[in-house]
């Protein structure tokens, strides 16, 4: 399941991110600078069938970046990336669990 995350799930985001900080310091920075809901950065989360994270998607204004785990929904947040209105015009994934995003 992917949903656009709220305030409320600051730890769930910052936890997730920083189990691989040296992968994840762009979430962690913009996390802390801007929250998890503003104008120019938002995140949504894959959670798997028991709740748990397994992926984050990020948007820094028409910037996305990916945070993932095994059983994360790539083909959902690609979907959440492709559709937004804010458009992509660069990606950047540091994927462990796939060559590439």
């Amino acid at each position: 399941m992917i949903r656009l995350l709220t305030d409320s799930e600051y730890d769930l985001i910052y936890t997730f991110c920083a189990q691989n900080p040296a992968l994840n310091l762009y979430f962690l920075g913009n996390l802390e600078a801007l929250g998890v809901v503003s104008d120019s950065c938002q995140f949504w989360g894959s959670f798997d069938a028991g709740g748990s994270v397994n992926g984050v998607l990020m948007r820094y204004m028409d910037g996305w970046n990916i945070a993932d785990a095994p059983g994360c929904e790539y083909a959902a947040l690609g979907e959440v990336v492709d559709t937004h209105p804010a458009g992509a015009a660069r990606l950047q994934d540091n994927p462990l669990h796939i060559p590439s995003f």
